[in-house]
């Protein structure tokens, strides 16, 4: 199981102005509601994060499952504005 972290940072690494963002957040959780397996859970985490749990998968596949996002939302988004930035932690298990 992995957590996935996707930040939307401005391409200078602030934080957009707030209606930006939240326009931004809007987009990227309808990229994540329909791009997601119906096992993950996401849930945004503060203004500009959204964290999510990717399981019963390999690093590669969590990998490849984030740069779709990037992909989607790139296609709808201008990506000069705010450019995802995502990262992945192994949860491991005590078994």
């Amino acid at each position: 199981m992995y957590v996935g972290t996707l930040t939307m940072p401005g391409s200078d690494y602030r934080l957009p102005p707030p209606a930006e963002l939240q326009e931004t957040m809007i987009r990227l959780k309808k990229v994540l509601l329909t791009n997601l397996r119906n096992g993950d859970v996401f849930s945004q985490w503060n203004d500009s994060q959204f964290g999510m749990l990717l399981s019963g998968m390999s690093l590669e596949q969590a990998e490849r499952i984030l740069r779709r996002f990037d992909e989607k939302f790139g296609k709808n988004y201008f990506k000069e504005l705010v450019i995802p930035r995502w990262s992945l932690h192994p949860i491991l298990s005590s078994e």
